[in-house]
């Protein structure tokens, strides 16, 4: 018996690690390559998509097995995606208004902004679908199957969280989201359907704010 909840630790271990491995480093290497930023923000898109495929066959049995006991906690999923969503209002408006165009994160808005006028049914498809699967597998599952010490899992995947975004004042506030989204995660019993739920309504509120205000 503890043979067999070893190996599958270790198959955890190396899945886990497989998928951060190819969040991280595949995106970087197709960069060197592409020298135009619109057809780097294209390329991204897809990655996301082609990502999204990749990492839901890879951790298919877990999907439909946390599907099944979503509603188990439906209520603790629904108070954490509030309290997520209130902080993400709010501390967007405070990037914006105190952070104004200084913070190498709104160029990167800016990016997004573009991205949404040239392909805004694929940018709200990632943003909303493709985005939140990705890196809830893999900041949230594949983490926590290399992390298993609650805390720490906590810590190192909040901040490649806020990292993944890029580097600047923002990261902050997206290391205090994916916080959120661990917390969501761990508890509602290590639901990686729970916390793509409050990832997803988060961004969704955060695209449909940004086609208004085009």
């Amino acid at each position: 018996m503890q043979n067999g909840e070893r190996k599958k630790e270790l198959s955890e271990s190396g899945k886990g690690l497989i998928a951060v491995i190819k969040f991280f480093i595949v995106p970087r290497i197709a960069s060197l390559f592409i020298q135009s930023a619109a057809v780097r923000g294209i390329v991204t898109l897809l990655l996301f998509f082609v990502f999204a495929v990749c990492f839901c066959a890879m951790y298919s049995k877990t999907i439909k097995h946390d599907a099944k006991r979503i509603k188990e906690k439906a209520l603790t999923l629904i108070i954490l995606t509030a309290i997520t969503l209130a902080i993400t209002v709010v501390g967007s408006l405070i990037l914006g208004l105190v952070l104004g165009r200084l913070d190498a994160a709104n160029a990167n808005q800016d990016a997004l902004n573009e991205m949404f006028t040239a392909h805004i049914l694929l940018s709200s498809l990632v943003f909303v679908v493709f985005g939140p699967i990705t890196e809830e597998l893999v900041f949230r599952k594949a983490l926590n199957g290399i992390f298993t010490n609650t805390t720490i899992f906590i810590i190192v995947s909040s901040v490649m969280f806020g990292i993944g975004h890029g580097i600047g004042i923002a990261t902050l506030y997206y290391i205090v989201m994916g916080i959120l989204y661990s917390l969501t995660y761990i508890k509602t019993e290590k639901n990686v359907v729970a916390s793509f739920i409050n990832h997803a309504v988060c961004n969704g509120v955060g695209v449909l704010g940004a086609l208004l205000l085009r």
